[in-house]
């Protein structure tokens, strides 16, 4: 089935937030590569929407997305962290 291009673009912000986290705290069991995947899933996300303006497509969804995934985690993370 084909999927509308919003919903494709949210799901996608939230994939690339949801490695980019996951990755950031310790998926991998060496803490320093588990770091720098992180960092590789975040740049390849600054390259999509980079290259998504440069032709002049839309890129609000997809960095809203996952935006707003990073700062949930974060301040969930926070929150545990205040409790513990």
């Amino acid at each position: 089935f084909a999927m509308n291009s919003k919903l494709k673009e949210v799901l996608l912000g939230i994939l690339y937030s949801a490695l980019t986290i996951l990755f950031i705290i310790g998926l991998l069991p060496w803490d320093l590569v588990s770091r720098i995947v992180a960092c590789v899933i975040a740049m390849l996300a600054i390259m999509r929407i980079r290259k998504r303006k440069n032709n002049n497509e839309n890129v609000s969804y997809f960095t809203i997305s996952y935006m707003a995934v990073i700062v949930i985690f974060i301040l969930l993370f926070n929150s545990i962290s205040i409790g513990a």
